[in-house]
């Protein structure tokens, strides 16, 4: 049998064993009690600390990829362009250009990265002057601030306000500081990066706030790094719209928007992310991009291109993948969120993201357990070896001066699945011994 006819054969046979995962059965109806006891009898630690799936990737994106691996066309499994291959760079443009209602040409204003991390050190580089300063808003992911030093800025922090600490906590009342953020603006700051939905809070901006910033980033001629790697994983779209910098009068010349794979489509380990922005701006990031790493892998990008065109056809239809995946994860958020209110915990329910943020009161009741270390740390130490539940202290999404914002809460990343969730609410029940 001829080489290429056995490796079909073997895609053929890897295709009959892709079985969809059933992301809209509810977790009442997929786990008898008598599983749920089973589980909590076996008692593994549950890791809830990273930001990525412990399910399968979704079935029509491994069939391209496999497609892609298999193919006749001998360049899919070569290097691609560098600015990116040009299925995908298509896809995005003309994907992106429904979305923000603004004609993309997939040549000038599209580049494919290693993820969304590399499209951010990309930006940072490319738009950086030794001495400037970029506005970080506190919490923040972790890879920020070690960017803009290393890219020769100085990281000015600024951080989100939590307005209610009782009764039912959304990320909406995570609210810029307006005051802050206008004393950071000066004739140093080269531009603000923000993370919308915001992760860990799940906070999605308003258009007061981005319309705030906006007028600032204008009368500074400065510019917004726009991470919005979470965007399309939203759960009340009409109560909490997503709205896009890039959207807003005078702001497309100004902001670069990231995406990634790994979170539109939850296959962090694909490494593919895209920023789309004016030609002026796409062609300084490729030249950071293209003596950094050179391109992306290139079967990954024919899939992600699928899933695209996909998304398109299907673009506000209940059955993408987009909506969903986003109807799937509010169902998981709304089982942990009542899980750890049953076990005397106060969660903050997010606007969007695959992330949930949660303190115990009654930590600080239990000064025994600090054991002489930081209370972030305590915490954190705690959850994972008396409760076996892994997760992040809020404390490392902030600068060093403001870790103590942070101590009371832990982030826990629910995009798992369901038996793994079923898994950490009866880990929780050990809280209630205390």
């Amino acid at each position: 049998m001829r080489l290429s006819m056995m490796i079909k054969v073997a895609f053929a046979a890897l295709i009959c064993l892709l079985v969809r995962p059933s992301v809209g059965t509810p977790l009442s109806e997929r786990f008898s009690k008598r599983f749920a006891r089973s589980l909590a009898d076996e008692d593994p630690i549950v890791d809830l600390q990273v930001d990525k799936t412990d399910d399968f990737a979704p079935p029509h994106l491994v069939k391209a990829l496999l497609q892609a691996i298999v193919s006749n066309d001998t360049s899919l499994n070569q290097y691609a362009s560098g600015i990116g291959h040009p299925r995908l760079r298509k896809a995005l443009a003309a994907f992106y250009s429904k979305v923000i209602d603004r004609e993309l040409d997939w040549q000038k204003n599209v580049i494919v990265t290693v993820g969304a991390t590399e499209a951010v050190y990309d930006s940072f580089h490319a738009l950086t002057r030794s001495g400037d300063e970029w506005i970080v808003v506190e919490p923040f992911f972790s890879k920020y601030a070690p960017t803009i030093k290393l890219a020769g800025g100085i990281p000015r922090f600024t951080s989100m306000k939590l307005t209610k600490t009782s009764d039912e906590i959304t990320g909406a009342d995570w609210v810029l500081d307006k005051k802050e953020i206008r004393s950071l603006f000066n004739s140093k700051t080269r531009g603000i990066i923000l993370n919308n939905p915001n992760n860990p809070t799940g906070k999605i901006l308003t258009i007061e706030e981005l319309l705030f910033v906006a007028d600032l980033v204008k009368k500074h001629d400065a510019y917004v790094i726009a991470d919005d790697a979470h965007e399309w994983v939203l759960f009340d779209p009409v109560k909490t719209p997503f709205i896009r910098m890039a959207q807003l009068p005078g702001m497309w010349e100004r902001t670069i928007t990231i995406g990634t794979a790994s979170k539109s489509f939850t296959v962090s380990g694909w490494r593919v992310g895209w920023a789309y922005a004016p030609a002026n701006l796409i062609s300084r990031l490729l030249e950071i991009h293209t003596k950094a790493v050179q391109s992306v892998p290139t079967p990954q990008q024919e899939a992600v291109a699928f899933g695209f065109e996909e998304e398109l056809r299907l673009y506000g239809k209940p059955e993408g993948y987009f909506v969903s995946k986003a109807r799937a994860v509010r169902e998981k958020h709304n089982f942990m969120y009542q899980a750890f209110v049953d076990a005397g915990m106060i969660p903050i329910r997010p606007d969007g993201g695959y992330c949930m943020l949660a303190r115990w009161p009654s930590f600080d009741d239990h000064r025994e357990l600090f054991d002489g270390q930081e209370k972030a740390v305590a915490f954190e130490n705690f959850m994972s070896q008396r409760i076996n539940i892994l997760g992040s202290t809020m404390a490392d999404f902030y600068s060093t001066e403001h870790r103590y914002m942070g101590e009371d809460y832990i982030r826990f990343c629910l995009e798992k699945r369901n038996e793994t969730l079923v898994r950490t609410a009866n880990n929780l029940k050990k809280l209630r011994t205390f």
